[in-house]
């Protein structure tokens, strides 16, 4: 879910940075927190954090009741850094376009008594991820992520409701022009077959090589009751 980019002198600084991200990582799934993305600078004897979280909606319904636990995280960060080293943290619900996400809202409402059954807070998270995608602020191992828990909720006879309507939003997210092609592929046992098999999805087109493109991908496993499937970004 995150990705990590290490500037350092030397190896202890590297083993440390390592040795922080596991633990953040640990204490954001604690808290229902979803890390897009962790970037820390070494310079002499003073690292530099950069972290940029997304609040979930079951996180940010239950946020005002929790008022006093909400700042254990924030002390759990105070505890594992030193003193001069420095922190910042980018909160992207604050980044969300409505109207991004109202398209995204009006497109894919008729898939929640489907898709979303009984997920209300997942379909929320998904508008507003996918509203962050199309703005380029979301890394792709964020986005896999929440493709993932939505395929481990659905059953072996919703796969191919669930491909049509992945199918449509990455469709979506090319027509916004932000992003040029995406492609995604899944391999498991697919509407419960006996046979593992692979799907493949694209939209709009993807270069080879990135030296002149800014290329994003990461892959993932779901463990489901149906088995073990791999995703791929």
């Amino acid at each position: 879910m995150t990705k990590l980019n290490h500037i350092s002198l030397n190896n202890k600084n590297f083993i440390a940075g390592r040795f922080f991200v596991s633990l953040l990582q640990a204490a954001c799934a604690k808290k229902n927190l979803l890390v897009s993305q962790i970037k820390i600078h070494f310079t002499r004897a003073i690292f530099i954090i950069i972290i940029s979280l997304f609040f979930r909606f079951r996180k940010l319904k239950v946020r005002a009741k929790k008022a006093k636990k909400g700042g254990k995280f924030f002390l759990f960060l105070h505890q594992h850094t030193k003193k001069n080293n420095l922190i910042f943290l980018k909160n992207l619900n604050k980044s969300i376009k409505i109207e991004f996400a109202a398209i995204f809202l009006k497109t894919f409402k008729r898939f929640k008594k489907f898709i979303f059954t009984r997920r209300a807070d997942l379909f929320a998270d998904f508008v507003n991820l996918s509203s962050l995608l199309v703005q380029a602020l979301l890394t792709a191992s964020a986005y896999l992520f929440l493709i993932k828990q939505i395929f481990t909720n659905i059953l072996k006879k919703q796969h191919t409701q669930f491909f049509l309507f992945l199918s449509q939003v990455l469709k979506k997210i090319v027509q916004f022009k932000l992003i040029d092609g995406v492609k995604f592929i899944i391999a498991g046992k697919l509407k419960g077959k006996p046979r593992a098999n692979t799907l493949k999805m694209l939209e709009g087109k993807i270069s080879c090589q990135t030296i002149l493109n800014n290329l994003d991908s990461s892959k993932i496993h779901a463990h489901t009751r149906y088995g073990v499937f791999g995703l791929k970004l």
